[in-house]
């Protein structure tokens, strides 16, 4: 008999179940929406106003550290729960999560629902996702690149000027090069004339 037993065992064993709801949590406080099964939505949406609850009456110490326990550690979540949702929700008594319906999924006709928080910050969707991320590295590279706009002109200028003097610097070398092998090859006829000539006075 399941006397004093609540909740659904929703066809996993209990340590399952528990790291399960963990992380559907956090996942519903950081996003504050998600899209699950309709059973679990409606498994995890007690355990989520619990953790709403706790989080408005006592900010002591020892709610955070309960808060932590039942998230796993998870820093964030509990800033956020402490700070943000359990002000925003502090006149509300009860009922701070929604379920709504989205039919079946495909392949297994499983039912669908959304959990989400009444009056949620429609920002928060997506926090922590490689796209918002990489959304978020655009935007500042974009930013950089216009702050850094009128620097690019000066460097190139900088860039073409010392490759005009390196340029400049080469040319003046192969000039005094071919200058001196010039003046090395007008040298060498007339030593041989000279020696030429000094022979043939001596043979006379």
């Amino acid at each position: 008999m399941r006397h004093g037993i609540k909740g659904k065992k929703l066809n996993v064993t209990s340590s399952h179940r528990r790291a399960m709801f963990r992380n559907m949590s956090v996942s519903v406080i950081m996003h504050e929406q998600i899209k699950t099964t309709l059973p679990k939505a409606k498994a995890i949406r007690p355990v989520l106003e619990k953790l709403v609850t706790k989080a408005k009456r006592s900010k002591d110490l020892s709610a955070r550290r309960y808060l932590l326990a039942a998230l796993g550690g998870d820093d964030v979540a509990v800033n956020k729960l402490l700070n943000v949702i359990a002000k925003r929700y502090e006149k509300r008594p009860g009922g701070y999560l929604r379920i709504i319906r989205a039919g079946n999924r495909f392949g297994d006709m499983a039912e669908v629902a959304y959990i989400e928080f009444v009056d949620r910050d429609e920002s928060a969707k997506g926090y922590g996702s490689k796209s918002a991320k990489e959304h978020d590295h655009s935007h500042e590279h974009h930013h950089h690149d216009e702050d850094h706009q009128h620097e690019k002109p000066v460097k190139e200028e900088k860039i073409t000027k010392t490759k005009k003097s390196d340029t400049l610097e080469k040319q003046s070398t192969k000039v005094k090069k071919v200058s001196s092998d010039k003046v090395k090859a007008s040298a060498k006829p007339k030593n041989t004339i000279v020696k030429a000539s000094s022979n043939r006075g001596g043979d006379k």
